[in-house]
């Protein structure tokens, strides 16, 4: 018998290709005491009913829930994209709008891919996000969404300048932006930060 929450998880890994036990929890157990414990069950339970696939990851050093198995090896940068999804949703964020590998172009083909772009409501607030992923260890170049923040406040129809959200481990002096920087560590220990 499928449950509600087995619907939440189908439902993430139909739209973004796969899920781990730690997003689980997140999107599905959050509110229980030992969501853990139940979401491993229940990804057990779903796995021997044959409605999803598991794979061990060595990258990730988890397993990854998925349907197709071209999903089932998501790169570093993938995960943390999830994650910071996943604990967004935990934090209680209404999802306005979330995509990944966000193309800013004009007509002059000035192009700048950013990794996230999202708009979210929690309580009565809403929230403008580009987020960056850092998993290598060259020089930043944040710089160039400065020229992008035009384009944003035509897409979203708003004058807030969204915020800089750095998904990364390593903390660095300066970031040459004019966008206000809130770094966020890879295990999302200090994602409240984003929000004061």
């Amino acid at each position: 018998m499928i449950t509600e929450r087995d619907r939440i998880i189908l439902k993430h890994i139909d739209e973004f290709g796969y899920i781990t036990l730690s997003q689980t929890v997140l999107i599905a157990y959050n509110t229980i005491g030992c969501g853990y414990d139940y979401a491993r069950r229940r990804m057990n339970t779903l796995k021997k009913q044959g409605s999803i696939k598991c794979h061990r990851s060595a990258i990730l050093n988890c397993n990854i829930y998925y349907f197709d198995d071209s999903k089932k090896n998501p790169s570093l940068h993938r995960h943390l994209s999830m994650e910071y999804y996943c604990k967004l949703i935990s934090l209680g964020a209404k999802i306005e709008y979330f995509n990944r590998e966000e193309i800013w172009a004009d007509k002059t083909e000035y192009r700048c891919i950013s990794d996230i772009v999202c708009s979210y409501i929690i309580g009565d607030t809403r929230f403008y996000n580009l987020v960056e992923i850092n998993v290598s260890n060259n020089k930043l170049k944040l710089e160039r969404f400065d020229k992008i923040i035009p384009y944003f406040k035509n897409k979203f129809l708003t004058n807030c300048i969204p915020n800089m959200i750095l998904i990364d481990d390593t903390i660095h002096k300066e970031y040459n932006t004019k966008l206000n920087v809130i770094r966020v560590n890879y295990d999302m220990s200090n994602i409240s930060e984003i929000f004061i």
